[in-house]
């Protein structure tokens, strides 16, 4: 019962940690493109 348990809370946090870097990778490459915008507009 016990270990049901902490496979539950286990596969949660990694559940809940796969989400955070999702979400961290894509708001990077989105500054990323913002960037590459601001660079071709001043050319």
């Amino acid at each position: 019962m016990v270990s049901t348990v902490l496979q539950t809370i286990l596969i949660l946090n990694l559940y809940i940690a796969g989400i955070a870097h999702f979400q961290i990778s894509s708001t990077v490459a989105q500054r990323e493109e913002h960037l590459l915008v601001y660079e071709n507009n001043w050319k």
